[in-house]
């Protein structure tokens, strides 16, 4: 491997952690970094022109997923790999649009965690299925679009009536119901898959992303349920004579407010830091549902 294609891949690592360590949104992340390595691979493309004559930079064709490698377990990391490598300016540009429109309100709505959870799995099983219908294949396999894929059908399953904007060629549709922007996606993609259209596109890995989404969702859906019932149970009403401070204030206000689970936990950090101890004056300290105070024996429950 080349150094130019372990940093790519150092990279992808990175930014997981970085999600998972900072507790920020998964979609952002994924944008930025895909552009970066896509960009970073034209950069490869012009001063390493070891694969110029395919039009391929050392990045695309060492991190690129292949079906041959099913058998190569050293090669397992371009399942991974693979998801942010692009093979052109309009391929990288409308994944992320795509992803923009679909990943940012399917991730709030169901919290980063389980969005990762669907984008990452989603992404291996398109991979998997591309694999499935290309057994002993050579070419090529790059994009996000099976991750995304999966993102579509958990977003279908899960909020069908919702209204997002939707591409349809080079029009941008601003509200269109999910059932009806999925489904025609996924007849498109069906359709292609039983003409057996050769065009480049690995539509078996779409259909793939998508029905591992719609197989996620219920999934979702029942642990997601679950969250709201223990949710229902802390009364964060609790915490209001904790708020001394304006910031206090502030951060109680929006926490209470928040429908979103993680930003609501990130509002719980942030008032734990500003609060304060409505007997003594002391910091407030958190464990769990516990707000205690250091100073004295003031405790509190949610």
């Amino acid at each position: 491997m080349h150094i130019e294609s372990a940093l790519v891949l150092a990279l992808i690592v990175t930014s997981l952690i970085y999600t998972w360590w900072k507790k920020v949104y998964f979609t952002p992340v994924l944008l930025v970094v895909n552009m970066v390595i896509f960009f970073i691979s034209l950069g490869d493309l012009y001063f390493s022109p070891m694969y110029s004559a395919y039009g391929l930079s050392n990045i695309q064709v060492e991190l690129s997923y292949s079906p041959i490698y099913i058998g190569h377990p050293s090669m397992y990391y371009t399942l991974l790999s693979s998801m942010y490598i692009h093979s052109g300016f309009l391929h990288v540009f409308f994944n992320m649009l795509v992803l923009f429109l679909i990943g940012m309100p399917l991730e709030e709505r169901i919290g980063t965690k389980r969005f990762a959870a669907v984008y990452m799995l989603g992404g291996l099983a398109a991979t998997l299925t591309y694999t499935a219908f290309s057994w002993g294949h050579f070419g090529l396999l790059m994009g996000a679009s099976g991750a995304i894929s999966a993102a579509m059908g958990a977003m279908l399953v899960l909020y069908p009536r919702d209204e997002i904007p939707m591409m349809l060629g080079p029009i941008l549709m601003q509200r269109v119901p999910v059932w009806m922007s999925v489904g025609l996606f996924f007849g498109l993609e069906s359709a292609a898959v039983f003409t057996r259209s050769v065009d480049g596109v690995a539509h078996t890995a779409h259909i793939g992303g998508i029905v591992a989404g719609i197989l996620l969702g219920p999934i979702l859906a029942r642990k997601i349920g679950e969250r709201r019932k223990a949710e229902k149970k802390r009364d964060f009403t609790l915490l209001r004579e904790m708020a001394r401070t304006p910031a206090a204030g502030k951060a109680y206000e929006n926490l209470i407010s928040e429908d979103v689970d993680e930003v609501r936990e990130l509002w719980l950090d942030r008032f734990t830091e500003t609060a304060g101890c409505p007997v003594c004056g002391g910091p407030i300290r958190r464990k769990g549902r516990k707000f205690y105070c250091e100073k004295c024996d003031y405790r509190v429950e949610i």
